[in-house]
């Protein structure tokens, strides 16, 4: 299974993307996808790096992100990196949001994601406990 996070476009405020799980040659799962900008790798300002990342599926009842989600790991001077449900680039820090399509839904002149507990749920059935995204 390749999993792989392509990045379509970065306007200074949050990058919007594309997330597809294959299965051999055979695409499985597509979702678009709503970071942070890119700031240097900055903690809670920037979206990671692209590269290789090996990802698992979690749910901490301890942390306030008590429903599942997905922990990318091993990512340089970063911690709790995670896929999760949200609309908004202010819902995040770092992390990914995925989501069925694009639209700015708060009028904010942003691009959001809709549907993103929908997304996710799917996105979460598709992809195994743990696996390596490539994000290019």
């Amino acid at each position: 299974m390749r999993n792989v996070l392509i990045r379509l476009c970065d306007n200074g405020i949050q990058t919007l993307g594309e997330w597809r799980v294959y299965k051999e040659e055979k695409l499985l799962f597509e979702c678009k996808t709503l970071e942070l900008a890119y700031r240097d790798n900055e903690p809670n300002k920037s979206c990671i790096p692209k590269g290789t990342y090996l990802v698992k599926k979690r749910r901490d009842k301890r942390s306030k992100f008590k429903y599942p989600h997905l922990h990318i790991q091993h990512v340089v001077n970063r911690k709790y990196i995670l896929v999760h449900i949200g609309n908004y680039y202010t819902q995040i820090a770092g992390c990914i949001l995925p989501g069925n399509n694009f639209m700015d839904i708060n009028k904010d002149g942003q691009k959001d994601v809709l549907n993103s507990t929908i997304t996710f749920n799917k996105l979460m059935e598709v992809v195994p406990e743990s696996f390596v995204l490539e994000v290019v």
